[in-house]
């Protein structure tokens, strides 16, 4: 294709082919010039070289008149030497055109062209040929060699050249065909160290917020947001641009600036978020109360009389009159609009705290959703009892009755479904698995496997796939040793191993791989092999040594088949390690294969796929060696320079990991998924002043409008039940933030079904209440404080998010007598729980959670976190509280010990649950800042 577009520069006395020759550094006798013999060029040249001081000494304007020298090498060397110097030189060249002189109006006319458009002496070639082909291009073609230049990564070439068309309308039509292309170009030049390059690229950008805000960006980052500000100052105010304006000003590092400006343009908006910045929630508040449906308006009321301190009784008599509402429900006859005004006032009560009321309603209406509502309350017993199970009989019932529904609705038409299924809308098979899944959480494996088993020997009956799918979906609730025995029990008749293999894993090549190898191995029954392939996904609990043992043993069997084998087989075991995501192991095979990767090519990736690894398991030496040696491969991600300075962080070299953090701001130039990710990876390393700094940023600017992606993910993350101000115990902006967080809530559109949020909301009703209680008693209003405090405790008495936050605060205040009957409360609340289902693991674990973090009977607490960990051992989150235990009884030996196990047992995956990668880095993140305060911090008094 290039060759189509081939043409002849216009340079006097210069072929194209002297140009390539310059950009790939071949030298000058390599290339012939048809009007010159070799002897006399040879002559010349030693006349250039005499002349090398002077020219590159020479200022550019006087450099750029040598062009027009009578000896045609020194032309030829002025020419080279502008073209290296670059843009600078683009002043002295315009002034050239002027001249009458038509060797310089030519030679700065090829100069201009080449230098704007990005070609330089290290062009590729391949680049050189596209670029010159650009302007005589159809439009057709114009797509295409941008497309290549693309793919070229040759950004700053293409920003220029869109820039430079006449045809601007056009231009601005190929810019939307690549996503970013002027913030790459200027990504591209700040990492060259080249701001001011990036800084005119953006202005090169079609006009639009994203170009715009990166810029103001630019502008404050580099310190010369002032001086583009008085520039606007000495405009008439007529021709100021307003947007421009106010993209300045919001980017002003001080927000004294900002509010002084924000109340001159009456950006109400930015005043409200600069406010809640402060603690102080009206404005933002009043901004939803006035944009709310009459049905949301009670619910206001009430969530400002809370936070207000105000008199019970008014509460009291709201929550009466909303509840009345739920009323209406029992006329079967209702209608979209009650509908609506249901749902809304179920949202309303369990947002201000009446999650109680709510409770009859959903017991009538929708018994799966009180059935999960129950049981995530420790409230085990009740919730069976709601869906009719009192005793092995009404078990057998139940199980019997929607065994044959489950079988029966598979042949159900889609229209019917809803008709045959009732005001239930769970599917049967579902409700069967849901109840499975209570009995094994509870300990229970045996009745769990009772309640599926009718139902699969059924489908096996009938030889019908739904089968797998129901096996499937019994490992997804987390029962995976139970999913893995039904597929053994079926054996292998029908080649189930193999469709259970596709069903229970990601079904890729890599793990085709593995289950062959597995299968191949000499005097290894199929059953075996697919119960081995269980323990290397991490979906059959075993020891961490068996697991060593099985990835050593595929590794020998694909060193005996050679090279290529071996390296498909460490590709196939990293996959896995992803798969369950065992950090550790994935560390070890992505350095394998990047030590062994002979692709030039591919070496980059397998580093990023490496760094990659090394970030999930939080190796922050791994990260510097590897960083120290070539940042290249990381292509100015903002991202991975956070990642560099987090380690940096962890390591003690403050310096350099604030000079990477500014860097990684400055490469991220404003945009909200990139400071997104700097923001995410200091949080969860523990850094929340850094991560918040950010984040306040973001939603001072994007105030201007709360209807925005960028405002909405802001706000959500100041306001989020573990945010970093309640972290850092800033009570006053927490509260602020969760109640306006609950205002917006209450605002929202009420969903369908709302009883499917109960736990949710009445989460979010807790958090308002105890950081506002907190807050109080932080300003001394003590008796307001201990009010809210006790209904906060009340809302979700014997939750484990108690210990969390809400009794290491009350500790430190002069509530005594409060705090010991409150942390009572939950202990009985949770050993009731236990009383009726004593072999849960999550419920001896949330109890001895409770009692570490109190402070108190502390040996009991060792008993029951060795009770959940002899139930569940691999659970890192239960290997931890052990080790707070420990922290709490002053045993800092044991504490780190159990400390080190924990984030140990996390690196290597999870194994009674699966989450995202992201999900998996941050509970080792959490444990590994826990870990830290067993090893340096005064254990808690009692």
């Amino acid at each position: 294709m290039t060759s189509r577009y081939t043409r002849k520069s216009i340079f006097t006395g210069i072929s194209v082919a002297t140009v390539l020759a310059t950009a790939i550094g071949m030298p000058d006798t390599a290339v012939k010039d048809e009007s010159v013999g070799k002897s006399a060029k040879t002559n010349s040249e030693k006349s250039s070289d005499d002349q090398k001081l002077v020219l590159e000494d020479l200022s550019h304007v006087d450099l750029v008149k040598q062009l027009a020298n009578e000896n045609f090498f020194i032309r030829e060397k002025a020419s080279k030497l502008i073209w290296r110097r670059g843009k600078s030189t683009l002043s002295a060249l315009q002034e050239a055109l002027l001249t009458k002189n038509p060797e310089i109006i030519s030679r700065s006319t090829e100069l201009i062209r080449y230098i704007k458009v990005g070609i330089s002496p290290d062009t590729p070639p391949n680049v050189t040929k596209l670029i010159q082909a650009f302007e005589d291009a159809d439009n057709e073609e114009k797509q295409d060699i941008l497309r290549e230049l693309y793919a070229e990564k040759a950004y700053s070439q293409m920003l220029f050249m869109l820039a430079e068309m006449k045809d601007q309308e056009l231009a601005a039509a190929l810019y939307e065909d690549f996503n970013r292309l002027g913030h790459h170009a200027a990504k591209e030049s700040i990492g060259k160290g080249d701001i001011e390059a990036a800084i005119e690229q953006l202005k090169l950008v079609p006009r639009n917020e994203m170009s715009l805000r990166s810029l103001a960006y630019l502008y404050s980052i580099t310190g010369r947001l002032d001086e583009e500000i008085e520039k606007l100052k000495t405009q008439d105010e007529q021709r100021i641009d307003k947007e421009w304006e106010t993209y300045l000003y919001l980017e002003k590092p001080d927000r004294e600036d900002v509010r002084k400006f924000a109340q001159r343009e009456n950006l109400i908006e930015v005043i409200g978020s600069l406010n809640l910045l402060e603690g102080d929630p009206t404005m933002t508040y009043e901004y939803y109360s006035k944009k709310a449906s009459l049905a949301a308006k009670t619910g206001l009321a009430i969530l400002k009389a809370q936070y207000d301190g105000e008199s019970q009784s008014f509460i009291d008599r709201a929550h009466a009159q909303q509840s009345q509402v739920l009323e209406l429900s029992k006329n079967k006859e209702t209608n979209d609009s009650l509908d609506e005004a249901i749902n809304q006032t179920i949202k309303s009560l369990c947002l201000t705290g009446s999650a109680h009321l709510v409770e009859p309603y959903m017991v009538k209406k929708n018994i799966f959703e009180s059935f999960s509502y129950l049981e995530y309350r420790e409230q085990g017993k009740k919730a069976l009892e709601i869906i009719g199970i009192t005793d092995p009989k009404s078990l057998s019932k139940f199980i019997k009755e929607n065994t044959r529904l489950a079988i029966d609705e598979i042949e159900i038409d889609q229209e019917e479904m809803l008709e045959f299924r009732g005001d239930e809308q769970m599917p049967y098979s579902e409700r069967l698995i849901m109840v499975a899944e209570f009995y094994y959480n509870r300990g229970l494996p045996e009745i769990a496997k009772q309640v599926v088993t009718p139902l699969l020997e059924e489908f096996e009956k009938q030889e019908n796939p739904e089968w797998y799918r129901v096996v499937e979906n019994i490992a997804n609730h987390r029962m995976h040793d139970l999913a893995i025995e039904f597929v053994l029990k079926r054996g292998d008749g029908d080649n189930t191993y193999e469709q259970a293999v596709t069903y229970l894993y990601d079904d890729t090549a890599e793990t085709d791989l593995i289950w062959n190898t597995l299968l191949k191995r000499d005097a290894v029954t199929p059953e075996k092999s697919f119960r081995d392939l269980a323990v290397i996904m991490g979906v059959y609990q075993e020891e961490i040594k068996t697991y060593h043992q099985l990835q050593d043993e595929l590794i020998k069997i694909a060193t005996r088949q050679g090279v290529v084998s071996l390296k498909t087989m460490q590709s196939a075991l990293l996959s896995a390690a992803t798969f369950r995501q065992d950090a550790i192991s994935a560390v070890k095979f992505s350095k394998q294969l990047l030590d062994t990767e002979d692709d030039k090519m591919a070496i980059p990736l397998r580093k990023l796929e490496y760094l990659q690894e090394l970030s999930h398991n939080l190796d922050w030496k791994g990260i510097c060696e590897l960083l120290d040696k070539d940042t290249s491969f990381i292509q100015n991600s903002a991202r991975w320079y956070a990642v560099y300075a987090v380690a940096k962080r962890k390591l003690g070299n403050v310096n350099d990991a604030d000079r990477l953090l500014d860097h990684a701001k400055l490469v991220s130039l404003g945009l909200n998924d990139e400071l997104r990710d700097i923001a995410y990876e200091h949080y969860v390393a523990g850094y929340y002043d850094i991560s918040t700094e950010i984040i306040e940023r973001i939603l001072i600017i994007s105030s201007v409008s709360r209807e925005s992606n960028l405002y909405q993910f802001a706000f959500g993350f100041l306001s989020g039940s573990d945010n970093a101000y309640t972290n850092t115990k800033q009570w006053g902006k927490a509260a602020a933030f969760l109640m306006v967080k609950i205002a917006s809530d209450l605002v929202e559109q009420p969903s369908s079904i709302e009883t499917s949020n109960v736990s949710f909301y009445s989460n979010s009703f807790y958090n308002a209440q105890f950081t506002r209680g907190m807050e109080l008693y932080q300003n001394g209003e003590k008796a307001k404080g201990l009010k809210m405090l006790k209904i906060a405790h009340q809302s979700v008495v014997g939750d484990g998010t108690l210990a969390d936050h809400f009794y290491p605060a009350i500790k430190s205040t002069d509530f005594k007598k409060e705090y010991e009957l409150w942390v009572d409360e939950s202990y009985k609340y949770l050993t009731r729980s236990l009383v009726d289902f004593p072999e849960c693991a999550n419920t001896h674990n949330t109890l001895a959670w409770v009692l570490a973090r109190s402070v108190r009977k502390l040996d009991e607490g060792i008993i029951h976190s060795e009770a959940a960990l002899k139930l569940t051992p691999f659970e890192a989150a239960y290997i931890d509280t052990l080790g707070e235990l420990y922290h709490a009884k002053g045993d800092r030996n044991k504490a780190v010990e159990w400390g080190e196990k924990a984030v140990l047992a996390s690196k290597y995956g999870r194994l009674d649950t699966f989450g995202r990668s992201s999900s998996a880095k941050m509970r080792t993140h959490s444990l590994s800042i826990q870990l830290d305060r067993f090893k340096t911090e005064p254990h808690p008094k009692p």
